[in-house]
């Protein structure tokens, strides 16, 4: 496969998610930790900040990633919904990864996945593909902002 951009991304994300984000509950977590796992267990080399609540977590996890900036750390972001483009829900110190760099690390995270046999929805592939991705990029902090929230949030890996 060979992604050349972020509609292509979001075509090619939609059809290799095997499940809508409906009420899957516990299995969600479970899940997407083992394609984690599978993939090298991004998520637990990770010092995460993990924002989740009803509302006010995006300008929340733009404050955290702003402060921790600030103190002169490497700050990946992960924010749910994305504002304007796809690679917006992806930032390495307050800039979203450029298209091409999202597109070539979502392929190259997309081949991971087809070989672990896990069944994931859209959301739960980009979320893990924000920790797979921030861990790569060797960022001091991952902000990760919840997606629905809740304790069944594919975040809370």
């Amino acid at each position: 496969m060979h992604i050349k951009n972020l509609l292509e991304a979001q075509r090619t994300l939609q059809s290799v998610s095997k499940h809508s984000p409906s009420v899957r509950g516990p299995v969600v977590v479970e899940q997407v930790s083992q394609l984690l796992n599978a993939i090298g267990a991004p998520h637990k080399r990770l010092r995460v900040i993990h924002v989740a609540g009803t509302s006010g977590k995006t300008s929340t996890a733009y404050y955290i990633s702003s402060l921790l900036m600030a103190a002169g750390q490497r700050v990946g972001l992960s924010i749910s919904p994305y504002t304007y483009a796809l690679n917006d829900r992806l930032q390495l110190n307050g800039q979203p990864l450029t298209e091409l760099m999202f597109c070539e690390a979502l392929e190259m995270f997309l081949e991971l996945y087809e070989k672990v046999h896990v069944a994931l929805s859209y959301i739960e592939l980009l979320t893990a593909f924000a920790y797979w991705q921030l861990n790569r990029l060797g960022v001091d902090y991952a902000v990760i902002e919840a997606n629905v929230g809740g304790i069944f949030d594919a975040t809370n890996v």
